[in-house]
């Protein structure tokens, strides 16, 4: 007896298959094996459930599933009754599934960070390779098991806590936290959670570990030699600033005549003593000035002010070093420009630096100080009629050191720091700076946030 189901899966009506056996279908040996799983159920009268392969008359392979029990008629004759499943599309999701997880192990096992994912009762579900290293045990000894088997109650606790957070927000937590591991050697490390749902609507969590511990080490080295750099950098400088304010005073009061006469060959050199002793002085100033602005120990007094009045003042301050190398100086300021916050020495010192680099670059020309308004921006200009600047120095011109070489000219005297120092005051008032430069000419803009009029 079969049902219609069978003679479907067959292939074949039932009235052709009644009275014949597995070996009018099946190759020899299916049949053979067919057959030996039938005399265990007649010999043994136990139920038999077995996954084998079979192929029906259409060449296809399938899997199935056979349950076989022994049953007797009333007049003692033995049967077996046998009911198939056909599993062969659950299997081939079985394989598609267990090639996905196995895609998934090979792309988290590809990544340099320790990743894990917990489900509700904090149990972890997965780790990488990555992650076992971290801990210190093989994946076998972490699946399904806790921070509690392996932490001490207090830490567990804050793990527990930063899980519990994203499970009820929802939403990604990142710390930064001390992790001791499996040796005994303490960590610091960064842990980003995220919460995942599955498909049956179960919640996980996904993590991601950093380790910064030699950043941090590395940091903290680091910041230990800014501060002995910044220490030397100011004591060298002060320490020079004495016998340099003495080695200046002597050199005007020869000049000056108070110490005698003297002739036109000693002036002269006197005059070179003179120019470099101030270029001396720049650079001290300067290195002061941007040390005590890159290490944020500068004091910065943001008031309301006129930006053209600073403009004004530093004409008045340049003009005679203008005259002195017959140029032009001219500005151009937009009146309507009333008074915003800003500190007004620094942006004397901004403007100044522009407008001696401008100087310093120019041989004949104009040079001019622009101010405008753009919405709730004020944009200043700084533009010179000399040659530009050159392509491969413009990237690093405001660096520290760094000179921005003319294609005619190269570079000049100079700290190299006026640019970046610049840059720096800029940075500080939530500004920005930055140079256009052609054949001809440069200009230096800077944009500053005019708020609170």
């Amino acid at each position: 007896m079969l049902n219609d189901a069978h003679a479907q899966m067959f292939g074949i009506p039932s009235e052709k298959m009644l009275g014949k056996t597995d070996k009018d279908y099946f190759s020899k040996d299916q049949a053979q094996m067919f057959w030996e799983k039938d005399e265990l159920v007649f010999e043994s009268g136990q139920e038999n459930i077995n996954e084998e392969l079979w192929t029906d008359s259409n060449g296809f392979s399938h899997t199935i599933i056979t349950k076989k029990n022994l049953y007797s008629d009333k007049k003692g004759n033995q049967f077996i009754v046998g009911i198939i499943r056909d599993i062969t599309e659950n299997k081939k999701i079985e394989i598609q599934l267990k090639d996905s997880r196995d895609y998934l192990n090979k792309i988290i096992n590809s990544v340099a960070d320790p990743i894990f994912v917990k489900d509700r009762e904090h149990r972890w579900t997965l780790v990488n390779d990555v992650f076992c290293q971290f801990m210190g045990y093989p994946a076998e000894k972490i699946i399904g098991k806790t921070d509690g088997d392996y932490f001490p109650k207090d830490q567990t606790d804050v793990f527990w806590e930063k899980d519990e957070l994203v499970f009820k927000t929802g939403k990604e937590n990142i710390n930064e936290e001390k992790f001791t591991d499996a040796r005994g050697i303490t960590h610091t490390i960064i842990t980003k959670k995220a919460l995942y749902t599955d498909n049956e609507g179960k919640n996980f969590i996904v993590g991601i570990i950093r380790d910064i511990t030699d950043l941090k080490a590395a940091q903290e080295k680091l910041q230990e030699m800014m501060e002995v750099r910044s220490r030397f950098t100011s004591v060298v400088s002060h320490e020079l600033r004495t016998p340099l304010a003495s080695i200046r005073t002597g050199v005007n009061l020869i000049l000056d005549g108070l110490a005698g006469g003297i002739n036109k060959e000693q002036k002269d050199f006197l005059e070179i003593v003179k120019k470099n002793i101030e270029r001396l002085s720049r650079l001290i100033n300067d290195i002061l000035d941007f040390q005590k602005i890159d290490s944020g120990k500068i004091h910065f007094k943001i008031v309301k002010n006129n930006i053209n009045e600073v403009a004004r003042e530093v004409y008045k301050i340049m003009l005679p070093l203008v005259e002195r190398k017959k140029l032009t100086l001219k500005l151009e300021l937009d009146e309507n420009i009333s008074e915003f916050k800003f500190d007004r020495d620094r942006m004397i010192q901004v403007f100044s630096n522009l407008v001696n680099n401008a100087i310093d670059f120019t041989e004949n020309g104009t040079i001019t100080v622009v101010t405008s308004r753009e919405k709730d921006t004020l944009r200043a200009k700084v533009i010179d009629t000399c040659v530009g600047i050159k392509q491969e120095t413009l990237s690093r011109i405001f660096n520290p050191f760094e000179q921005g070489e003319r294609e005619d000219s190269g570079k000049r005297e100079g700290t190299g720091l006026g640019l970046a120092i610049c840059k720096e005051i800029i940075i500080r008032h939530n500004g920005k700076i930055w140079v256009e430069t052609g054949e001809k000419g440069s200009t230096f803009h800077f944009t500053l946030p005019i708020e609170g009029e």
